[in-house]
């Protein structure tokens, strides 16, 4: 599973939704959807967008979470 830890992020830094989308130069419907972890898919364009705008790399937005094993 990926994790998506854009809302961490921005709450740490005290970012809302709306000064990352201006910010990165992204559509507030978008940062809206990463941040409620709502997106299926990750456009690449607007990853590089909020990576820039926020100093951190790919990684730190997002985590791969190894599934747990079913019984």
């Amino acid at each position: 599973m990926i994790e998506n830890r854009l809302s961490e992020i921005l709450g740490r830094r005290r970012i809302k939704v709306s000064q990352l989308a201006e910010g990165a130069g992204i559509s507030r419907g978008a940062a809206h959807k990463l941040y409620h972890d709502r997106v299926e898919s990750f456009d690449r364009k607007v990853l590089d967008r909020i990576c820039s705008y926020l100093g951190v790399d790919v990684g730190d937005l997002l985590r791969h979470v190894p599934d747990e094993p079913s019984s």
